[in-house]
């Protein structure tokens, strides 16, 4: 007796009592859908053309990914312009399901999805945070939420997370004249930089003469 389950992988030897001719089908599917069963029955003194088949359709409903709030791990506190990690871990019992990572940042940033091989279940991202948010504070908390999706739309999605990133202040400010000797009534030229890491940031330059 042979099994054939539609998934791919072949027809697999099925055991039987030879007793009272009765058998017991156990198998797992590996992802949602419709898939076609057949199993065959051959008389060992018979040839294998001549096989007794029969079919069924089994359907396999899809199960959402399970992502919980202490699977996931991030950097709780940066300055503005440094960069946080994400990582954490779900479940799914479609073992041949695909994933995709999708996170809110917070900042307004696009959410883009990272697909993630098959089979895998951990994941590890990035994210840099150009501004503190708010003008004029110390700090700003971001509110992070991860949603982990599989290849049917069927999703899980953890509480929030917060993020705390602290303004910085510009530094490293250099200046020079175009000259230090000027007649009256001619044009001095002040050139100057400094570095914010705060891409963001409107900064305002002051200038006493």
């Amino acid at each position: 007796i042979t099994v054939n389950y539609g998934e791919g992988g072949g027809a697999e030897t099925l055991d039987y009592r030879r007793d009272n001719r009765t058998m017991q089908l156990d198998h797992v599917f590996q992802k949602a859908g419709t898939y076609t069963v057949t199993v065959s029955v051959r008389d060992d003194s018979l040839p294998t053309s001549r096989l007794g088949t029969d079919s069924f359709q089994v359907t396999v409903l899809n199960t959402p990914p399970e992502v919980a709030f202490n699977e996931v791990l991030l950097t709780k506190r940066i300055r503005e312009g440094e960069t946080v990690n994400l990582s954490g871990t779900f479940e799914d019992l479609g073992q041949r399901d695909n994933h995709t990572i999708e996170v809110n940042w917070g900042d307004g940033t696009p959410i883009v999805p990272q697909a993630i091989a098959v089979g895998a279940r951990a994941f590890t991202l990035s994210h840099r945070y150009d501004d503190d948010g708010v003008s004029r504070t110390d700090s700003y908390v971001y509110r992070v939420v991860v949603t982990v999706r599989d290849q049917l739309g069927a999703a899980s999605q953890t509480p929030v997370f917060l993020v705390e990133v602290d303004n910085i202040l510009p530094s490293s400010l250099q200046t020079s004249l175009s000259s230090s000797v000027v007649n009256e009534g001619q044009t001095v030229t002040l050139n100057g930089s400094f570095i914010d890491p705060g891409v963001q940031d409107t900064d305002l330059v002051y200038i006493d003469w």
